[in-house]
């Protein structure tokens, strides 16, 4: 009968039958929906304008390139996220399609990020990594953990193309946790990919935090593991608090209100928060020039071009991303240097040309 329908009696998904009371507005004359609408634009723009001058900030001290290309990718997941939440606020017909599917799969995107800006720290290229591994007798155990990081945003992106589908086919069902609604599956492979990248990501942070103190990752890996923490716990209250039927509408709150602008203002509000303690989490001050830390690969200017315009592009150029997300499979079942060389070539040549376009 397919993993969705066992039987026709449970092929429709229970439809909400609790009416909205009449909706009183409060003495300011406007309606719980207008008020939030207000507020998570005034909270979304503020948290972009902050987010965007720390991005300007970093393209305009952009000395060195290899690690300052992520950093401004991480910092874009504050601006997105709000930016997504306000949508669907203002258009909660849509928020269906946008929360938290498509705000789950950028925040992957940028949880990937932040795992090269980390790999970045410890050697400019995947081969010296696999060196210091090798030399540590962890090499499978750090393929493992570059696996279970990089297929966080491929996982990702599949539930945010399955969710949809799901939900326009009609056998997503948020009011239902029954197992033949895809809702509750979809659920738990979110919550699965979310532990597993978190874990490895841990695991590689403990394994590297003596060689990386001089460069004070802990505070960026806090600041951004918050964001997923964060975003997991609410995702997964209100998901089941629905589910449940547990959220009901009152005289100054919709259905739509409770279960679906309540969360985004609430995630537009952590963007504001976030975005205040990124300002000092990702801080310029070690890039700059005669002022800032000694770092291996700091050119002696900088490398933004006008208005920082190189350094954005050279952020959005997303195929070193890309190139590590589709080599992390390879990798992993390689197991050992011997296989990695094999695989990458021992050439200069080679070497070369996997620098040249950004490949780490």
């Amino acid at each position: 009968m397919g993993l969705f329908h066992h039987g026709a009696e449970n092929k429709t998904c229970p439809v909400k039958t609790l009416s909205n009371p009449e909706q009183v507005k409060y003495s300011n004359g406007m309606s719980f929906h207008e008020m939030a609408v207000i507020g998570a634009g005034a909270m979304t723009a503020f948290a972009s304008l902050i987010s965007f001058f720390l991005i300007m900030k970093h393209a305009t001290h952009y000395s060195v390139p290899r690690e300052q290309k992520h950093i401004i990718r991480i910092i874009t997941v504050i601006p997105v996220l709000a930016i997504i939440s306000f949508l669907a606020v203002v258009s909660e017909s849509a928020a269906q399609y946008l929360t938290p599917p498509l705000t789950n799969f950028y925040e992957a995107w940028c949880f990937a990020s932040l795992f090269m800006l980390l790999l970045e720290f410890l050697h400019e290229d995947n081969y010296g990594r696999q060196e210091f591994f090798s030399n540590k007798g962890t090499l499978k155990k750090y393929n493992s953990m570059n696996f279970m990081v990089f297929q966080f945003p491929i996982v990702s992106f599949l539930i945010f193309v399955a969710t949809d589908i799901t939900e326009a086919a009609g056998i997503y069902c948020v009011q239902s946790n029954k197992p033949f609604f895809a809702h509750i599956w979809i659920t738990v492979a979110s919550m699965l990919t979310t532990t597993l990248a978190v874990t490895s990501m841990l695991r590689f942070y403990n394994a590297t935090k003596t060689e990386l103190a001089h460069r004070k990752p802990g505070l960026k890996f806090l600041a951004f593991k918050l964001i997923v923490a964060v975003n997991f716990l609410q995702t997964t209250i209100f998901t089941f608090l629905i589910s449940g039927n547990k959220l009901k509408p009152t005289d100054h709150y919709t259905y739509n209100d409770i279960t679906i602008a309540i969360p985004n203002i609430i995630t537009t509000a952590e963007m504001v928060l976030f975005s205040l303690i990124f300002l000092y989490a990702f801080r310029t001050s070690e890039y700059v020039i005669g002022k800032g830390a000694q770092i291996r690969g700091k050119e002696g200017r900088y490398m933004g071009g006008p208005l920082g315009m190189t350094a954005l592009l050279e952020a959005m150029d997303v195929r070193d991303m890309l190139y590590s997300i589709a080599t992390a499979p390879m990798q992993c079942c390689g197991g050992n240097r011997k296989d990695f060389v094999r695989v990458t070539g021992e050439s200069e040549n080679i070497a070369l040309t996997s620098t040249e376009y950004g490949y780490r």
